[in-house]
């Protein structure tokens, strides 16, 4: 890239560390803004129609991906218009609009006897990684953690029953509860590990800190699904169990309600249950 491009996503680069986003969102970022700048002649010649050519390279992509694209440039334009060239770039992205599929969700009692086997295995092997296996799943069940923020987990994160999870998903902190099963599998865990668990919580075979696709591996291999199905079933089932939405978006983190509406998807047994005893056409004849 020519010296004034390199320049500014030098100090783009910079501007997202200082924001302390997570670092697949800062690579994610900074490789947009590189490819975007790329495709220009000039900084000067960005507008709505430059950033509309580009994005149109997206078009066969799905809704989602678009999005993430989409999010990834808008991040870029707002920081120039902001600190390169004060309202010179009021450039509007649009949101491309998209159906959510519904998350496939055990029920509770099936989920149950999922957990329920992870949970003997690591009582009766030997193995120090069968507890550690354990101790991760019941802490993304037990919070609703992104599987980014559990891997981030200390134990000095705990107080009173209550995790402080430090700059999550937006630059944002929150505190959510964690039951007592859970954090008895983590001291148990902890106990048995052969290596240091201060500086990484949960490690691998060789002492080191968790990546993402030994987690991913982990929980696929220990409850048939993935991380993020695990915060799904979280959400879920405490709708299922009677709490309020607006609750459950501020445990799982979410910046918007809306968000969080996926789960109404949800058929509570107690609403069908009242629909086939009070609906007229459920009634009896007299």
């Amino acid at each position: 890239m020519e010296a004034k491009k390199q320049s500014i996503y030098d100090t783009y680069a910079q501007h997202l560390l200082i924001r302390g986003l997570v670092k697949s969102t800062v690579d994610l970022y900074l490789k947009e803004a590189k490819q975007f700048l790329e495709s220009i002649d000039s900084v000067e010649s960005i507008n709505r129609a430059t950033v509309l050519a580009y994005l149109s390279k997206y078009n066969d992509m799905s809704a989602g991906t678009k999005n993430l694209r989409y999010g990834s440039l808008r991040a870029f334009i707002k920081h120039l218009d902001k600190n390169v060239t004060p309202g010179a770039y009021q450039i509007k992205i649009p949101y491309v609009k998209s159906s959510r599929k519904l998350p496939n969700i055990l029920s509770v009692e099936r989920f149950m006897e999922r957990l329920e086997r992870v949970q003997h295995k690591a009582q009766e092997s030997s193995k120090w990684l069968d507890k550690r296996n354990y101790a991760f799943v019941m802490l993304l069940y037990a919070t609703g953690m992104r599987v980014s923020e559990a891997l981030k987990f200390r134990m000095s994160d705990i107080e009173n029953g209550w995790i402080r999870i430090e700059n999550a998903k937006g630059s944002k902190d929150r505190y959510v509860p964690i039951a007592d099963d859970a954090i008895r599998a983590l001291e148990e865990y902890i106990k048995v590990s052969p290596f240091s668990t201060l500086k990484a919580t949960f490690i691998n075979y060789q002492g080191k800190a968790l990546n993402r696709v030994t987690a991913y591996k982990i929980v696929e291999d220990a409850m048939g699904m993935n991380p993020h199905s695990l915060r799904h079933h979280f959400a879920t089932h405490m709708i299922i169990g009677g709490a309020d939405i607006s609750v459950v978006s501020e445990l799982l983190g979410h910046s918007n309600l809306v968000t969080t509406q996926i789960y109404t998807h949800i058929q509570r047994p107690q609403l069908a249950d009242t629909v086939n005893k009070y609906h007229p056409m459920k009634q009896e004849v007299i």
